[in-house]
């Protein structure tokens, strides 16, 4: 693992450890993150969903454009970053613009078919293989998966 691999796991670890919030989906996962990311002085620039034309890509077979979820920047060298987030249902009472929602509202859904979900997952650790040995700049990769399902950790 590169230097670079090793110090943005580190942080992505010691995010996912602070955070106290609910991330209410993938998105909000990938958003939260980079702003950290972003915010922790470490890294040259983070950006999201980096756009990389698929017609560069030798090996890629999706029809899909590739939009990679989080890129970091150090130096001359460049992360990827790919993120799954798979969520069964929960409900919980919130605070909205401060104040108290009276009843539980579902804040997460069931998404289920948890056999597409570590599809999806082994397809982004393919996705970033082919962008690493595309750029020499590239440096590795991190595919992060988060879930609050016990289905997947059978």
């Amino acid at each position: 693992m590169s230097k670079l691999a090793e110090t943005v796991r580190e942080d992505i670890v010691a995010f996912l450890n602070s955070n106290g919030e609910l991330l209410f989906n993938e998105r909000d996962f990938q958003i939260h993150l980079a702003v950290w990311l972003k915010s922790n002085g470490k890294y040259c620039d983070v950006d999201v969903e980096y756009y990389v034309p698929r017609k560069e890509l030798v090996g890629y077979v999706w029809d899909s454009e590739l939009k990679l979820d989080i890129v970091v920047k150090k130096y001359d060298e460049y992360l990827p970053i790919e993120l799954k987030y798979k969520t069964k249902s929960v409900k919980k009472h919130l605070t909205r613009f401060g104040e108290n929602i009276e009843n539980e509202v579902y804040v997460l859904k069931n998404q289920g078919a948890q056999d597409l979900g570590m599809y999806d997952f082994w397809k982004d650790v393919r996705r970033i293989e082919i962008v690493r040995n595309r750029f020499a700049a590239v440096k590795g990769g991190l595919a992060v998966f988060i879930t609050n399902d016990d289905y997947y950790l059978k």
